[in-house]
């Protein structure tokens, strides 16, 4: 891409002997083959014909052969066989051929930077792919059975098994736990060992709540009294709905110790 505009050394301009002898005419008809010549193409140079000459001056015929001498001091003839034919400005040629190394440098440096940044994204990925451990059949299976998913446990393991532990898009997987928990740990994938231990859960919560109020029926406070005094004791900010398992035992025996039995 041919860099939009090259750089005015205002110092040169305004010391240049041959810039200071020319007249209005003179200095708008070189400043106009400059930019033209900057845009042409080979870049830098300006056919040597005096119609062309005269329409990149934005001058008629007549005037331009007047101006002519003084501006084309400022051009010279092209020797070599890349410009031969050609009329061209040393300075803006010097500075063209800067340009397009700067560019070239440019492009190649860029180029270099997308390859080294290829092969790092093909590195990261080369890591991710070895970073993830097949998990053991026995493995599979306990994990599904111990979050209460035993039935889907064989038929997962052995449809990752078959896809090289790829998911139904392709991807490798990085974690197949977390691929259980969000594709395959479902309500309606629960065994029914699950909904054994939660009734059977269910069942011991209830024994130990009739527990509660039996106790506490026996020490005629209200239910809310006795907690009031076991929160009140202990610092904790218990109720029937939400004290847990672990504290059922310390707050029946608060009870029994402190308001036993009057009947």
């Amino acid at each position: 891409m041919k860099a939009p505009s090259f750089p005015f050394y205002v110092r040169d301009w305004l010391c240049s002997r041959k810039v200071a002898t020319m007249t209005g005419d003179e200095v708008k008809a070189y400043i106009y083959l400059l930019c033209e010549s900057w845009l042409n193409i080979p870049r830098a140079t300006l056919p040597d014909n005096d119609i062309e000459l005269s329409e990149m001056a934005r001058l008629p015929m007549d005037k331009w052969l007047q101006v002519k001498t003084k501006v084309m001091r400022c051009f010279e003839n092209g020797e070599c066989e890349e410009h031969e034919g050609l009329l061209f400005n040393e300075l803006l040629l010097h500075i063209s051929r800067k340009s397009e190394n700067k560019q070239r440098l440019n492009n190649k440096n860029a180029k270099r930077s997308r390859i080294v940044r290829k092969l790092n994204t093909k590195e990261i990925e080369k890591k991710k792919k070895k970073s993830f451990i097949k998990p053991s059949f026995d493995e599979f299976v306990e994990y599904c059975q111990e979050k209460g998913f035993g039935k889907i446990g064989r038929k997962a393991f052995e449809y990752y098994d078959a896809a090289d532990w790829k998911d139904s898009q392709g991807k490798q997987i990085r974690s197949w736990k977390q691929k259980l928990i969000g594709v395959w740990f479902k309500d309606e994938n629960r065994g029914p060992a699950f909904y054994s231990k939660m009734a059977a859960e269910e069942n011991s919560r209830s024994e130990r709540l009739a527990k509660i109020k039996k106790v506490v029926s026996k020490s005629r406070l209200s239910m809310d009294e006795a907690f009031k005094k076991y929160n009140e004791d202990t610092g904790s900010r218990y109720t029937i709905h939400t004290i847990p398992d672990y504290a059922v035992n310390t707050f029946i025996q608060f009870i029994q110790e402190h308001y036993p039995d009057e009947s």
